[in-house]
């Protein structure tokens, strides 16, 4: 089955299994598979108790993109995020935040990898530059 998403500049619309749902304002009815906010937000994927859980995409009007679990409303267990700079995070996710293990890659062609919480180092952290030189540390 193939959804789609409708966005118009005076409301959100809503489109789940064929049938179009308008909400004005910020609720969202539950089970809806797309939406698109008149704030340029879109995002596709799946519904419970009125917000995103489950696997889904987010599309932010800046150009950022996040794709992955959510719970409750908040990136939760495994996800990418694509920065409109062209830094891409993939990698694990707690309550919003990068938490766990993940790698940044950056524009430049270098690989950051290590062990965050709440967006911080924690612990273990590798680079791999693009000429092939590899270096690590250890933070606590």
């Amino acid at each position: 089955m193939e959804f789609l998403g409708i966005c118009h500049e005076s409301h959100m619309t809503i489109m789940t299994l064929g049938v179009t749902l308008i909400t004005y304002g910020v609720t969202v009815i539950a089970h809806a598979r797309i939406f698109c906010s008149n704030n340029g937000y879109k995002y596709e994927g799946e519904w419970e108790n009125s917000t995103m859980n489950g696997y889904g995409i987010i599309y932010l009007p800046n150009g950022k993109r996040y794709e992955g679990e959510w719970k409750d409303g908040k990136k939760e267990g495994l996800g990418v995020y694509y920065f409109s700079t062209g830094k891409v995070y993939e990698g694990e996710w707690k309550n919003d935040c990068v938490s766990g293990y993940g790698i940044f890659y950056l524009p430049n062609g270098v690989r950051h990898e290590g062990k965050w919480k709440d967006y911080e180092l924690d612990g273990y952290e590798k680079y791999y530059l693009p000429n092939g030189i590899e270096f690590e540390n250890n933070y606590k």
